[in-house]
């Protein structure tokens, strides 16, 4: 049971428990949500090799039990557009997955949290949230959470995630959030865009990811759902599905979408190749 108190006086813990009250809110209310999304990616070598540059048009398919799907609708390669069914690596330089994260669980579990503060974001006064993992034997986040002061909804977050056994070596991103109306004028706090930067080993390789993703077009809470999604599945577009081992490919078999084990080995070199002069169309 958290205490009513106001302005400065809340705790770090009475303030996270205020934005658990809001997500929980939230869930009651999101059953789900389609949205577009594009994604750039650049590879910089961190020796004198010219850059590379991927970008993605896709489609998100969210619903209540937590299940996200995305389809690669268009492609680019180097601001060239190619087919839209070349299916681009996408699992493979997705840092490992963090199931642990910063204020899902009751406090003090695996995190410690500090209030630094508080400071305005975009003309929001939020408080200002540090977090510091208080375990090593597992990948989990350190940094900032900005969280709105007035509705306690999630508006910003600044972390490094490192001890991943994945080729991606430390990921530091920042993702910002915006309130978006239902049909029915109902708010709900959603993704607005995602900045990272990963040191990525490829192919016995360093390079430097720097990925940026735009959120747009979302449509809630739409009776429609089901249905675009089971037209998604009979397509020939490259689909992926969020899963608690990470972003993992949904290929057709037999006119049904099953999920594919990842063959790193194959990505590694393949992104290695495009990087050095190989096959810049494959």
């Amino acid at each position: 049971t958290v205490e009513v108190k106001s302005g400065i006086d809340l705790s770090v813990e009475e303030i996270i428990a205020r934005w658990q009250q809001n997500r929980e809110a939230q869930k009651e209310k999101l059953e789900n949500y389609i949205a577009s999304s594009f994604m750039s990616l650049h590879f910089e070598s961190t020796t004198l090799e010219p850059g590379f540059d991927f970008s993605m048009q896709l489609k998100q398919f969210f619903r209540r039990d937590g299940q996200m799907e995305l389809a690669q609708k268009e492609f680019y390669i180097n601001g060239v557009k190619f087919g839209k069914n070349h299916e681009f690596p996408l699992p493979e330089i997705e840092p490992e997955k963090v199931m642990t994260q910063p204020l899902e669980l009751k406090l003090n579990e695996r995190y410690a949290y500090k209030l630094l503060g508080t400071e305005k974001v975009d003309g929001i006064l939020c408080y200002v949230i540090g977090v510091e993992p208080k375990v090593q034997d597992e990948a989990l986040y350190s940094g900032k959470i900005w969280i709105d002061g007035t509705t306690f909804r999630e508006v910003k977050q600044s972390l490094s995630q490192r001890g991943i056994k994945s080729n991606v070596l430390v990921n530091v991103e920042t993702q910002n959030y915006e309130l978006v109306r239902d049909q029915k004028g109902n708010q709900f706090n959603l993704l607005q865009s995602i900045s990272a930067q990963q040191p990525l080993n490829a192919a016995g390789r360093d390079f430097v990811l720097q990925r940026t993703v735009q959120f747009s077009d979302y449509v809630i809470n739409t009776t429609n759902f089901s249905a675009a999604l089971a037209a998604e599945h009979t397509s020939d577009d490259p689909m992926y599905r969020d899963t608690d081992k990470g972003l993992q490919s949904l290929r057709k078999k037999s006119g049904e979408r099953v999920l594919v084990d990842n063959n790193t080995k194959r990505i590694k070199s393949r992104v290695a190749g495009l990087m050095y002069g190989g096959d810049r169309k494959s």
